[in-house]
């Protein structure tokens, strides 16, 4: 009888390692695709017209699915720029605040940057 509880307990053991392990790896690899996307959208936000671009923008509502605050964010920058009246200071608002959203959620501290960090892309070549 003894053996049996040992077989049990061991089978029941790496079971739930398994499980375990699964559900870490989903969180993982959930976690690294939003900051690979947040990641292509930073990197090409010089020009928000261009595919690169509207490609991430895209993928938002896909990656962050499981966040209310960034499909909210997304829900209105997407009204700001698909309406009749585009209003540049709405639009630039609003994908501030998608972006900040976007951070938030993957915990990123940014009280060190400005709202024009968000917006302004660097580039430093010499014309």
């Amino acid at each position: 009888m003894e053996w049996i509880t040992v077989v049990v307990s061991s089978l029941f053991s790496g079971i739930i390692g398994i499980v375990i392990s699964n559900l870490y790896h989903k969180r993982s690899v959930k976690k690294k695709q939003k900051y690979d996307l947040l990641e292509q959208m930073m990197g090409n936000r010089f020009d928000l017209t261009g595919d690169k671009f509207s490609e991430a923008l895209n993928k938002v509502f896909i990656v962050f699915n499981d966040s209310q605050q960034v499909l909210e964010a997304l829900k209105s920058f997407h009204e700001s720029v698909s309406g009749k009246h585009k209003e540049p200071e709405v639009i630039d608002q609003r994908l501030l605040e998608l972006f900040k959203s976007m951070c938030d959620n993957l915990k990123i501290d940014t009280r060190i940057l400005t709202d024009s960090f968000y917006l302004k892309a660097f580039n430093i070549k010499n014309k």
